[in-house]
């Protein structure tokens, strides 16, 4: 399978060894054993693309910092809008660079990350996953009821007691 995996950091720099750019150097490195071409399509200061040990191909997209449309939208709506407005020009840059890599092959299957948004503009219409990660942080927020960690009984125990289960 052609798999493309979208998301803001990938383990390469030692900068950003986050929780997703963790699972991405892990579920890649197994994908690309397996013998999937998978793909690792992330933002970076200039374009870059590059081919990994173990046969991972690396894509860096260049989003400047501040092209001069944002700092115009950014004066019309307010400076609340500013990350927002920067995480929706992220993903549309980033959807137009996996058109690229779609032309060049058909990509199978698309895996977003949920951080920042960078699957809000999907690219080519192929079949894709949105992995949700970090939540619990947000739920528990989120919750005036007791939480235990897991989506189990947040989720699934309630559905099952509705149900009778």
């Amino acid at each position: 399978m052609n798999i493309a995996f979208v998301a803001t950091e990938f383990n390469e720099a030692p900068e950003h060894w986050g929780g997703i750019a963790s699972y991405l150097e892990n579920i890649t490195s197994i994908l690309a054993e397996r013998g999937h071409r998978v793909v690792v399509v992330t933002p970076a200061k200039c374009d870059q693309r590059r081919i990994l040990p173990g046969g991972v191909e690396l894509v860096r997209v260049d989003i400047p910092q501040q092209p001069w449309w944002l700092r115009k939208v950014r004066k019309l709506l307010g400076r609340r809008s500013r990350r927002p407005i920067a995480h929706l020009y992220q993903s549309w840059k980033l959807s137009r660079a996996l058109v690229r890599i779609d032309a060049r092959r058909r990509l199978d299957l698309v895996q977003f990350a949920n951080f920042r948004s960078v699957g809000f503009f999907r690219g080519p219409r192929r079949p894709s996953v949105v992995r949700l990660s970090s939540l619990a942080h947000f739920l528990r927020q989120a919750s005036s009821l007791s939480w235990n960690g897991t989506l189990s009984n947040r989720v699934v125990e309630p559905e099952a007691k509705a149900a009778g289960r």
